[in-house]
């Protein structure tokens, strides 16, 4: 009789089990081996575009916003002492030096004419306007059309006293919508001055030229350029502890708010400070290598960028100075120490590097595929084990079918039967199993029959 056995314990089961076994083995070396591989490619893709974004933000991202400081500073002065040196030709002008002076010929309506004729050197300049020593007005044009009795007397204004000596800039005043409006002043020099100058004052009045900001007025348009950008400019001199804001294209109006404020009322954002703190320290090096002495004092032009992780910001910066050649003209020439307002171009942090996100991306689509592979490999590895039985068992009948049919015929011959016929149809060795099986049934029935003879 047949004895009974699980479906495991059987060579059925246990075919079954091998042909899965095999079938699985290769699919999970391969499968964990691509896995490795992919996970440590993403490493390396990780790594070195953790190391690109770095590179990008300090020289590319950074640096682009820097050479914007840098331009804008450079616009800037360089437009100033364009102006200057303008301003200075027409101030030694003889029709003015005589209408100055009082001497004859000195035609105001003739000057005036002129002066109108040169308005139009600069788009920020409103108005040019000669003076005398006391301060009084002799000829004026200005794009505001306003008469020069409206102007009235300038000798108490800020800006007189030092213009007549030779050169000198007032405060500067801000209109409603935050524009800056400074006055330049320059001495109108007495021609006289040269061949007597025991008995003749050097100057004899004062050109004035009040100026339209341009630093606000370029800073405004390049904030407009650049999304997100706000300019802010800085004058900051640390010998004298003048920090004082110049300009915010966020915020026209501050500048003309903390211009009334003492400078411990004025607010700075924590950003803002960190560009200042690296400027004064710069300069109190420069101060501290010359040992007080102005005449040794060799301040640097100083630029820098700021990545502000806490606010969100990206801060670039740059303070030109007459040393580095970004100042040219008479002031710089004049004065060695000349240093222009620092500029500040500051941008979030998302917008300054939104063209960065491709590296992002670039890392999401590598994981995405890492995680798409993964699963791919889990659900070839259930269909396997799913099918891989099925067939197995399917197969495994050609084997198991013959081995169950000999299994009978001995079970009948172990009872006496010796009418058996072992009917197995196979070509392998199984058949050739079979067939000596039958050969045996028939030796052993003879021997059967030849004993009951």
């Amino acid at each position: 009789m047949a004895k009974q056995r699980s479906f495991f314990q059987s060579l059925r089961g246990k075919l079954s089990v091998q042909m899965l076994v095999v079938a699985l083995i290769p699919l999970v070396v391969v499968g964990v081996l691509s896995y490795y591989i992919m996970s440590d490619s993403k490493q390396e893709v990780g790594d070195s575009v953790g190391e690109t974004r770095t590179a990008m933000q300090d020289n590319v991202v950074a640096q682009n916003l820097l050479i914007q400081a840098k331009s804008q500073a450079k616009n800037t002065y360089d437009d100033v002492n364009d102006f200057i040196t303008e301003a200075m030709g027409i101030a030694v002008t003889p029709a003015i030096q005589n209408l100055a002076a009082g001497n004859e010929p000195a035609d105001a309506v003739v000057v005036t004419r002129y002066l109108k004729s040169r308005l139009a050197f600069s788009d920020l300049l409103i108005e040019l306007t000669v003076l005398d020593a006391k301060g009084n007005v002799l000829a004026t044009a200005n794009k505001e059309g306003f008469p020069a009795s409206a102007i009235g007397n300038q000798k108490n204004e800020d800006y007189f006293a030092g213009a007549l000596y030779y050169l000198a800039v007032s405060a500067p005043k801000y209109t409603e919508d935050g524009d800056s409006l400074v006055t330049f002043g320059f001495a109108i020099p007495n021609p006289l001055y040269e061949s007597d100058p025991q008995n003749q004052p050097r100057n004899i009045g004062v050109l004035r030229c009040p100026l339209l900001s341009s630093l606000f007025g370029d800073a405004k348009g390049a904030a407009q350029d650049m999304p997100g950008v706000r300019v802010l400019g800085y004058k900051i001199e640390v010998e004298t502890e003048i920090v004082k804001l110049s300009n915010d294209t966020a915020d026209p109006l501050r500048v003309a708010r903390e211009a009334v404020l003492p400078a411990e009322q004025r607010t700075r954002s924590p950003l803002e400070q960190k560009v200042i703190d690296e400027i004064m320290a710069a300069d109190s090096a420069a101060i501290e290598k010359a040992n007080g002495n102005p005449a040794n004092i060799v301040f640097q032009t100083i630029s820098g960028f700021i990545l502000d992780e806490e606010s969100g910001q990206l801060a670039a910066y740059y303070r030109p100075t007459a040393q580095s050649g970004d100042l040219s003209g008479f002031l710089a020439k004049r004065n060695p120490l000349t240093r222009g307002d620092a500029i500040i171009y500051q941008q979030p942090i998302e917008t300054a590097f939104a063209a960065l996100g491709s590296l992002d991306t670039l890392e999401d689509d590598l994981q995405d595929n890492t995680n798409s592979m993964l699963l791919i490999l889990i659900i070839v590895l259930v269909v396997v084990a799913i099918a891989a039985p099925v067939v197995a068992f399917w197969m495994s009948r050609g084997i198991t079918r013959p081995v169950a049919q000999l299994r009978d015929v001995a079970e009948k011959v172990s009872m006496g039967d010796m009418n058996v016929n072992v009917d197995v149809k196979s070509n392998d060795e199984i058949g050739d199993l079979a067939d000596s099986f039958g050969r045996m049934v028939a030796a052993v029935r003879f021997l059967s029959q030849d004993e009951e003879k």
